[in-house]
């Protein structure tokens, strides 16, 4: 059921004789109460409040009808009834029509008087067909019908374009004559100029002087003579707003266009959107590409893009900078041309197994040719570049040249490569004069008198000899290690069971832990199998325990947790100490040759440089935390 609103006001109760009128009118009179739509005011249907007996027995309907009059006279719209009772009741101005109104097949003419009565209608009909007429009368009634029709649905029109008009966002305004005299403009236009008035009737230069800039009178006068629309695409307006306030720039697209009357030019229409919105998003999109274009020019690495054959379909001109190459080239991927030949099979075959894996690439390393002919050391990296459905479209890519890093890595792997080759040499070499020394002082103390070995002076001299050639044999001993770990190709990885590797050197530490009543706890319950090299990893996980019972506080027994667990690709083994700790300065050198932080403990500096070698070596990492005077966590990452 339609919703209606608050009823009309009930009239007051008639006289008998007013009431014995009602009942014996030959005319047919009703009262009818305009329904809405549930969301808006539009008129959709009327309800029937009052049918007097001869509106009863002309309509079929009871004195109060329940059904609505559309719901009665469905062809009520077709026929112009309905449209009648509309613009009587929108424009308040009483009418008439004559109507043939057909129901169940048989044509019913009616006349129809009706005026607005509150915020409802009065209305009396009329049977013609009961009455005889002159084909005169007929013809004339039949003019007024059609006369009246087509005024009320001018009226209706013309009412739905005024509510169009208010509440349009569009800018509309109609200039009337040659000096284009303002004649009407709507609520968007007056908004636009809130603090300027707006009288109708003036020329429009007097209104806006702005619109004596240049062309743009000259465009008005030349449709106006013409007749010929003109069509602006986001053209700049500057308006003035209130006092105090800076003027603001809008941008709209509009249409001049020829107003008619009578079929002859009366002015000019204005029809315009405000598109500053989108001219804003469109200027800093454009902004945002330039920007984006400058920094690809500039940006000091080779920009690409392929497509999904792996072609390349973009270049950013540094590397046409760099290159030499002309930007101008058909055909890009003559790009590759400047790899160096004895580097182009290995980087095309890397390359096109990217390509049929789909996969995210890094290049090996390589050589590229430079403007002035000289190769340098360069590394790519590509990246799927994938639809919103996964489809793939293409691969975006960088190059970036790492001549200097190379270089620098190659130099150092020669330095490494002599140091190894001096420690190894160092290691043989001074073996021999250890050995005469050692000899030397075992000789010494037989050959020396029995009073001399006695006193106060000679056995401590001898002593502190004697540890010194053994720090020395034992310095020498860990440079033999190093030298051959560096020579000499990892053992083979195996299984190790890390219960038994601890259980196993927490015996060999017995004494130590028992002399500094150290407190060792093992978390294994759900300890990973490392697939590691057996010695290598016993030297790993002996020299960090070993360590952490050496460098413990003074002031606290020591407390050592040795914890295992997994990490995607990793076995992580962790010891975590509550010893001497360390600051960030040396955290960062704690893995250096030769370098020691505490004296008070006998050592040579290169137990940790041996720890961290290996794991390098093995594809793992070493992870350290330490905090001085709290303690030290040593993170062992082995790749499973």
């Amino acid at each position: 059921m339609l919703p209606t609103p608050s009823a009309l006001p009930q009239p007051q109760p008639a006289t008998d004789e007013l009431q014995a009128l009602l009942d014996v009118s030959l005319t047919a009179l009703t009262l009818l109460r305009p329904l809405y739509g549930p969301q808006s005011q539009e008129l959709t249907d009327f309800a029937f409040d009052y049918l007097n007996p001869a509106g009863q027995r002309l309509l079929g309907l009871a004195q109060r009808p329940t059904t609505t009059f559309l719901a009665s006279f469905p062809r009520a719209h077709d026929t112009g009834v309905f449209a009648f009772y509309r613009g009587v009741l929108e424009t308040g101005e009483a009418g008439r029509f004559e109507v043939t109104y057909v129901h169940e097949g048989v044509d019913t003419p009616f006349y129809v008087a009706a005026r607005r009565h509150g915020p409802g209608l009065a209305v009396s009909l009329i049977d013609t067909a009961a009455h005889a007429q002159a084909p005169v009368e007929v013809a004339l009634r039949a003019s007024q019908a059609r006369e009246q029709l087509a005024q009320t649905d001018a009226q209706h029109q013309r009412a739905s374009l005024e509510r169009f008009l208010s509440q349009t966002q569009a800018t509309v305004c109609i200039l009337r004559g040659p000096t284009h005299r303002l004649d009407y403009c709507n609520p968007a236009y007056r908004r636009l100029f809130p603090s300027r008035l707006l009288p109708l009737g003036r020329p429009l230069p007097e209104v806006h002087p702005d619109v004596n800039a240049p062309g743009l009178l000259a465009r008005l006068n030349h449709v106006y003579q013409t007749g010929k629309s003109y069509l602006g695409v986001e053209q700049p307006l500057t308006i003035t707003p209130h006092a105090g306030q800076p003027p603001r720039t809008h941008y709209f697209t509009f249409s001049y266009d020829a107003y008619l009357e009578q079929g002859q030019i009366a002015g000019v229409s204005i029809f315009a959107y405000d598109v500053t919105a989108q001219v804003r998003a469109s200027q800093q999109a454009t902004q945002a590409a330039a920007e984006l274009q400058l920094l690809t020019a500039n940006v000091p690495v080779f920009l690409f893009r392929t497509d999904a054959a792996g072609h390349l379909t973009y270049v950013n001109e540094a590397l046409f900078a760099w290159s030499g190459l002309s930007p101008s080239m058909s055909n890009l991927d003559e790009v590759w041309r400047t790899v160096h030949p004895e580097d182009t099979l290995a980087l095309t075959a890397a390359f096109t197994a990217s390509l049929a894996a789909r996969q995210a690439w890094e290049s090996p390393v390589y050589r590229i040719r430079r403007r002035d002919g000289e190769y340098r050391w360069s590394l790519t990296r590509t990246q799927p570049l994938l639809q919103a459905d996964g489809q793939l479209i293409g691969y975006s890519g960088v190059n970036v040249e790492i001549h200097d890093q190379v270089e620098m890595q190659r130099q150092l792997a020669r330095v490494n490569s002599d140091l190894d080759t001096f420690m190894y040499t160092a290691s043989h070499e001074l073996k021999t004069p250890l050995t005469n020394l050692e000899g030397l002082l075992y000789a010494l103390q037989e050959e020396l008198p029995p009073a001399l070995n006695q006193g106060e002076l000679v056995p401590p001299l001898l002593a502190l000899m004697q540890q010194s050639l053994d720090r020395f044999r034992l310095t020498l001993a860990q440079l033999t290690d190093i030298s051959k770990l560096q020579r000499a190709h990892a053992p083979p990885a195996e299984a190790v069971d890390l219960v038994a590797l601890l259980d196993d050197i927490r015996r060999e530490l017995g004494p130590l832990v028992t002399a500094s009543a150290a407190h060792l706890t093992v978390e294994l319950t759900t300890s990973p199998r490392v697939c590691f090299a057996p010695k290598h990893l016993r030297t790993i996980v002996y020299q960090l325990l070993s360590n952490a019972l050496k460098y413990c506080a003074p002031d606290r027994a020591p407390r050592i947790a040795v914890r295992a667990y997994e990490q995607p690709g990793y076995a992580v083994l962790e010891v975590q100490d509550n010893g001497l700790g360390l600051g960030p300065a040396h955290v960062s050198q704690l893995f250096t040759l030769f370098r020691r932080f505490h004296d008070h403990v006998e050592g040579t500096g290169i137990g940790l440089y041996m720890v961290k070698r290996l794991v390098d070596n093995a594809g793992g990492r070493i992870v350290v935390q330490s905090e001085l005077g709290v303690g030290t966590i040593f993170s062992v990452f082995f790749p499973r």
